[in-house]
């Protein structure tokens, strides 16, 4: 193929991700035409389209894969002439290539582009290449439904009483019922199909106001198809007309007729726009995006409380899957939170428990190529990589890439749905496994999927919103910053704490009156002297990724959730250690990266073991747990419910860092990792940990399990009975 002449779109996808894109795509679509009988004509009835097609540098560089493959099967060689390869481009350019944009100027730049390209400087594009919204169309098996009630619910600018009154009038025929549908015939003229999928779109995004023209319901709609534009009344039908021109209806199935008999586009694949489909902004694409049924995953992200917008990638993700073939391939950019946003996340979740999900790679700039397969020909497991800076780094190091199946990804995040991030194939087998092994904390797909019956209680305070109930401390005396005046309380923050160090820094503010923290905690039903919780967000000099920890019964703000379990004290002080170990740490750092925000959604999802899990365990844990947290006298109702009458334990590192290598250890044991290997390939990913410690406790501790005979503490005294510190 010649050099181009034409800039790429600035801020469009680069060449190396439309290569990886048709990789995913195309490719596998050409390879199965490859197989056929007569390989040339296969692979000149392959279809691709791009439907947000911009300026054709993703057709253009379809187009030179196809024709390769065309000049290979005529020249019998993988590597056909140059000659060859233009005589096929031109063919291809004429039978293979199909877009739309929504503007007439993108769609002549990408005519222009592929005649130049392909060498085909006369070739008929009018007809494949096309203007229009991709976005905003509709299909036969909607069109036979009649209009939907959703049509009538109130948009910006409309009259909430009037489109009550309207949604009455969408009266259907009851079923069974004779109507004027049943004398229609399937051999209507194709401009009053095209009138008819005119209307059945303009009824969502109609102005729903008295003084607007008479709006399309069933029976006029019914009547429309039963006698054409006689059926409705002239200002209706001008109306029709003004919307289909403003918001340019695109009905795939009449503007490519072809196509669509035969199931749709054998590969579909497209960079769309980044814009958001806001209700305010873009009320027809809203509107029509949440009521036609066009996209009914997308739509339930719109259901959501308080969701007011969608990105056009999303919409664009779920047309894609609507317009490819049934053995077809299509694949888009798309953001890397697909998963995670109200309509992404529920589009994810379907494309994947149908198998359409085929690979997910995600990049540092926040952008992924997504690709899906057909409904007959489901992908099983999908391949994933994250993190990438470019696709060159799939060829280079192979093992960044990995798959996981439908019901995998159920496993290691069944709220969302989402896909976890992992940094690698080894990383995700080993998360996997352990999944298999440790539950999620909560799992809300099932109802006994809250073994801790946890409360996630929102943050008392928000620092910006109630610091005018805050106090700074004033000026130390005696160098005590602790201690600002009488009846106040320390407002904690995630900067104060580390794991099992609940005083790594000072307070900034103080609470005044202590009132609202008792009542909100009384309704709440808390009546512990201590709380919990973990901190939402990961500090770069944090050694680990997560941390959850012990508090007075105290203020806190928003950047520290707290955990109300509905468990007795020393259960408690088990699932604190079980979400400070090592190989808790690990798996939040693969789901969520080195540096994460921890979000309530996020925390729910990650492996805890449950309290029939830790029951036979405690005498083990409670005392390691006690001496790490129990280093002041403000946690001393804690040590009073875990049965520790004395005074707080002295703080010693050397003695705390083996306690805590002994509980990583014992959680490396009880999450079923019992290959050594594994062990210090986890441990080896944490540089500030010390190691050796844990590693040397884990051996100990595997080869007791081996022998069949109780673990012995080398600490001395034994965790629990640590020295003291005297009382002020």
């Amino acid at each position: 193929m010649c050099e181009s002449d034409f800039d790429p779109v600035e801020g469009g996808i680069s060449d190396g991700r439309v290569d990886c894109l048709l990789e995913t795509t195309l490719d596998p679509v050409l390879d199965a035409a490859g197989t056929s009988r007569n390989p040339e004509k296969a692979l000149l009835k392959v279809t691709v389209c791009d439907p947000a097609c911009g300026d054709g540098r993703i057709l253009a560089a379809a187009a030179g894969r196809i024709a390769k493959r065309v000049a290979a099967a005529r020249e019998h060689t993988p590597e056909p002439s140059a000659d060859a390869v233009r005589r096929a481009l031109r063919d291809v350019t004429e039978n293979c290539l199909y877009g739309v944009d929504l503007s007439d100027a993108a769609v002549e730049r990408t005519k222009e582009r592929l005649r130049h390209d392909c060498g085909a400087p006369g070739a008929a594009l009018d007809d494949r290449i096309r203007p229009g919204n991709s976005l905003i169309g509709t299909v036969p098996a909607l069109i036979d439904a009649g209009i939907p009630d959703s049509a009538f619910k109130p948009a910006d600018g409309d009259d909430p009483k009037f489109a009550r009154s309207l949604r009455r009038a969408n009266v259907k025929p009851a079923p069974g019922q004779r109507t004027l549908f049943s004398d229609t015939r399937p051999g209507q003229a194709g401009r009053l199909k095209r009138l008819v999928a005119d209307a059945w779109c303009a009824a969502f995004v109609w102005v729903k106001r008295p003084d607007s023209p008479p709006a399309i319901v069933d029976r006029s709609f019914r009547d429309l198809r039963e006698r054409g534009p006689a059926g409705v009344l002239p200002e209706t039908l001008k109306e029709i007309e003004r919307l289909r021109d403003e918001y340019r209806f695109f009905h795939w199935h009449l503007e490519f007729p072809d196509v669509f008999r035969r199931g749709g586009f054998s590969c579909v694949v497209t960079d769309p726009p980044r814009d958001t489909v806001d209700r305010h902004e873009d009320r027809a694409a809203f509107s029509f995006a949440r009521g036609s049924g066009a996209y009914p995953d997308c739509a339930e992200g719109l259901g959501e409380p308080g969701v007011t917008a969608l990105r056009a990638d999303h919409l664009f993700a779920e047309r894609l899957a609507t317009i490819v073939a049934p053995r077809g391939r299509a694949g888009c950019v798309v953001p890397a939170a697909l998963a995670t946003g109200p309509g992404g996340r529920h589009l994810f979740g379907s494309l994947t428990r149908r198998g359409r999900l085929a690979s997910l790679y995600g990049f540092e700039d926040q952008s992924s190529l997504l690709t899906l397969t057909g409904d007959e020909s489901p992908a099983g497991a999908a391949r994933y990589a994250f993190a990438l800076r470019d696709p060159g780094e799939l060829r280079e190091d192979p093992g960044r890439a990995y798959t996981l199946t439908a019901d995998e990804i159920a496993l290691i995040n069944p709220n969302t749905g989402s896909p976890p991030a992992f940094s690698g194939r080894r990383e995700a087998a080993l998360v996997t496994e352990l999944y298999g092994r440790v539950p999620v904390l909560q799992d809300e797909t099932r109802a006994d999927g809250n073994p801790w019956k946890l409360r996630l209680a929102p943050p008392f305070f928000r620092l910006r919103s109630d610091s005018a109930l805050f106090r700074a401390p004033e000026e130390p005396e005696d160098g005590d910053e602790d201690a600002p005046g009488p009846g106040l309380l320390p407002v904690y923050e995630a900067t104060m704490i580390k794991a099992f160090d609940h005083q790594h820094g000072p307070p900034r503010y103080w609470l005044a009156d202590p009132s609202p923290v008792a009542e909100r905690l009384e309704e709440l039903g808390w009546r512990w002297g201590w709380l919990c919780g973990w901190c939402r967000t990961a500090r770069d000099e944090d050694e680990r990724a997560v941390v959850a920890a012990f508090l007075p019964r105290t203020a806190v703000t928003e950047s520290f959730p707290l955990m109300m379990p509905r468990s007795v004290p020393p259960f408690v002080a088990g699932l604190v250690a079980a979400q400070s170990s090592l190989v808790f740490d690990f798996v939040a750092r693969q789901k969520l990266g080195a540096h994460p925000k921890i979000r309530p959604e996020a925390w729910k999802q990650l492996p805890v073991p449950t309290p029939r899990m830790l029951e036979p365990h405690l005498p083990f844990l409670v005392p390691r747990v006690l001496e790490l947290v129990y280093t002041d006298e403000d946690l001393a109702p804690l040590a009073r419910d875990l049965d520790d009458d004395g005074n707080p334990f002295a703080w010693d590192d050397d003695r705390r860092a083996e306690l805590r290598a002994e509980l990583d250890a014992f959680f490396f044991r009880l999450y079923g990792i019992e290959d050594r290997v594994e062990a210090a390939f986890i441990v080896e990913s944490f540089p500030g940990e010390p190691g050796a410690l844990v590693l040397d406790a884990y051996d100990r501790m595997a080869s007791a399990d081996a022998d069949g005979s109780p673990y012995e503490t080398r600490i001395i005294p034994p965790p629990g009975r640590g020295p003291r510190a005297a009382r002020d």
